[in-house]
């Protein structure tokens, strides 16, 4: 499996035959409310000529469920799939093909199993995701804060935790609390997420070296790099 990053909180997840799209944020819809919120980086063409099988949503903020990024792959594909928590769903309530998940809930599609994790956020709806292909796990943990005895309610040593984390406002991780939580489900690799394509976040150095003193692997990506785990 190839996975891509779209910068922020959005990932390609693909095998050749399934291709799952996680939190794409592909408008400025953000910079045409704040003029201190304009995209920083370009869109790749090429993520808008391909095509997808399923679309996850984590939670219904415009940078991860964003209508104007719907409504350029339905121009593409008027029957994709997209599934998410109902916040998601709220906002997209015109999207003419979507599944609301909850907290345990399951989508098997191809040779992704896919199940729905709590995420403690200010949307009430938030979800993380354990993704299991091929018998690697990874986690996404969404936007969410360590809060809930959230460690004990994820998987415990996946092949690779995505973790997001800022500053630590709005109910989200900061560095260190992304560090605890990387140790507490004892991940094989981490790689965070939810900066890069917006002004005034934060950058992976202080985790990178939180994580170094654990002796945990950590890989950033670049903007638009495709990896395996």
């Amino acid at each position: 499996m190839k996975i891509t990053w779209l910068g922020e909180s959005g990932f390609i997840l693909d095998d050749g035959k399934t291709s799952v799209l996680l939190d794409p944020y592909w408008s400025d819809a953000l910079g045409e409310r704040r003029a201190d919120r304009h995209r920083l980086l370009p869109v790749k063409q090429e993520w808008l000529e391909r095509n997808y099988d399923l679309v996850l949503f984590t939670h219904a903020h415009i940078d991860h469920t964003d209508p104007q990024t719907v409504q350029m792959l339905l121009g593409r594909q008027p029957r994709l799939m997209f599934a998410g928590p109902p916040s998601s769903h709220a906002v997209l309530k015109d999207c003419p093909c979507f599944f609301e998940l909850y907290e345990g809930a399951k989508v098997t599609l191809g040779a992704f199993a896919i199940r729905a994790l709590p995420a403690i956020h200010s949307d009430r709806y938030a979800l993380g995701y354990e993704i299991v292909h091929e018998g690697k796990t990874l986690y996404f943990s969404g936007d969410t804060a360590l809060l809930c005895d959230l460690a004990a309610r994820v998987p415990h040593q996946p092949d690779a935790a995505f973790l997001c984390f800022n500053a630590g406002v709005g109910k989200n991780m900061n560095a260190q609390d992304a560090a605890v939580l990387a140790e507490r489900i004892d991940a094989r690799l981490v790689i965070p997420f939810h900066y890069g394509i917006l002004p005034g976040g934060v950058t992976p150095e202080e985790l990178e070296a939180l994580l170094m003193k654990q002796q945990r692997p950590c890989f950033t990506p670049a903007y638009g790099e495709t990896f395996e785990v």
